[in-house]
């Protein structure tokens, strides 16, 4: 899958309220779409201002199957696995 097509998919699951998230250590400051600090339609937003060259994709470490995609709009820091489970969603030094 390329970025078009993540960006896509992970606009439409926040959309549709189809997302899941990954539980980590630090949760309340490392992924604040999942604690509810970010709406979906906030998240959408930021995802939205994500360009290509502000995004990469690398094979998980358990399955390389699934791709594990890094998207650095502005300050903000967001990693999910292609089927839109977000591990982390916060600002770059939080």
């Amino acid at each position: 899958m390329g970025f078009q097509e993540a960006k896509r998919k992970a606009l439409t699951a926040l959309q549709d309220g189809k997302v899941a998230y990954e539980t980590r250590e630090a949760q309340e400051k490392k992924n604040l779409l999942a604690t509810g600090a970010i709406t979906f339609a906030e998240a959408a937003s930021i995802i939205g201002l994500t360009r290509g060259h502000q995004a990469s994709c690398s094979p998980h470490r358990m399955d390389e199957q699934l791709g594990v995609w890094v998207f650095r709009p502005a300050d903000w820091y967001i990693f999910f696995l292609d089927d839109c489970v977000f591990v982390s969603f916060h600002k770059v030094g939080a």
